[in-house]
């Protein structure tokens, strides 16, 4: 179902589908974000380890702590999957290239060329991956991650301001893919209590703070990393009273059913005489919860399939 239709069914359950409206599109789309929210956490419904802003990290020489982004509800693994030289600028121009991804080109460099060829209201670039013998021509900037080959993302902060002709050039090579431990403040500063003053090297092993939302890497890298995480995250985008027959919720249209429980019950939490009810509200948020114990089964059941047999060891 579109939000459209996710917020029609919600007021005919509600009952109030014509004026006035007892709640408005702004109130059942703000409940609707909060209970896709809700089945994020609950259910881990989205696993990801592709979404640039979200996924990677692009470490800094000898720096140990590093934001993870506020859309990661849990991080399942992490790794080590290329290390890069710094980005070389070739031309005065604006220098606001940075580099991200998960480095796919097992055992072999990759150098890139990104070449500014319009300045305009968008600027547009070109790239290569072979040295400058081919190239990628046309690409608009979009002040965002733009992906180029092998896992490899770049960003211009600014779409505009760069100068024709200007050259960026930096080296990608392959890191073995090296699996990160999680350890613990307290394993660290144990075994090792000066640790956040150790040699830098390559990162072995990751620690979290979960009150302030940092990773920190052991030991401090050495060098300009890429570095790719597994993780179970929160939507995208949230849902927006803008064109709601042009949006769909990313949770699989399966469970769009849940979401409306678990918009009533919100809704039946309103203050008023005309939009309280103790009873629908706790009613429905059964039901959401119950929706959301399918959710898990089923994944439970998916991944059980998938499990190859192994030998019984016994007699038939």
């Amino acid at each position: 179902m579109t939000l459209q239709e996710i917020i029609d069914l919600t007021r005919r359950r509600l009952g109030n589908y014509e004026l006035p409206c007892n709640w408005t599109d702004q109130e059942l789309v703000d409940y609707c974000n909060y209970a896709i929210g809700q089945i994020s956490r609950n259910a881990y419904l989205f696993e990801d380890a592709y979404t640039p802003a979200i996924c990677n990290i692009t470490t800094v020489a000898d720096q140990i702590d590093y934001l993870l982004s506020t859309d990661i509800v849990e991080l399942r693994n992490i790794r080590v999957t290329g290390e890069s030289s710094a980005i070389t600028q070739t031309g005065t121009g604006l220098n606001d290239l940075s580099i991200c991804g998960s480095y796919t080109h097992d055992n072999t460099d990759t150098v890139y060329l990104i070449n500014v060829t319009t300045a305009s209201t968008t600027d547009v670039f070109k790239w290569s991956d072979d040295s400058g013998v081919t190239y990628t021509s046309s690409v608009s900037m979009t002040a965002d991650w733009q992906e180029l080959s092998h896992g490899v993302f770049i960003k211009f902060t600014a779409k505009t301001g760069h100068t024709a002709t200007d050259t960026f050039t930096f080296t990608v090579s392959d890191n073995s893919n090296q699996l990160m431990t999680l350890t613990s403040v307290k394993e660290m500063y144990n075994v090792i209590p000066s640790w956040r003053m150790s040699t830098s090297d390559i990162p072995i092993k990751y620690l979290l703070d979960y009150r302030r939302g940092y990773i920190s890497f052991y030991p401090p890298p050495d060098d300009v990393y890429l570095i790719n995480m597994n993780v179970l995250r929160y939507p995208a985008t949230d849902m927006t009273i803008t064109s709601m027959s042009g949006q769909t919720p990313e949770i699989p249209a399966v469970w769009h059913m849940i979401l409306v429980d678990g918009i009533l019950y919100q809704a039946y939490n309103k203050t008023g005489i005309e939009t309280y009810n103790e009873r629908k509200a706790d009613r429905h948020y059964g039901m959401f919860r119950l929706g959301i114990n399918d959710i898990n089964r089923s994944k439970i059941i998916n991944v059980s399939n998938k499990q190859g047999m192994t030998p019984h060891e016994g007699n038939i």
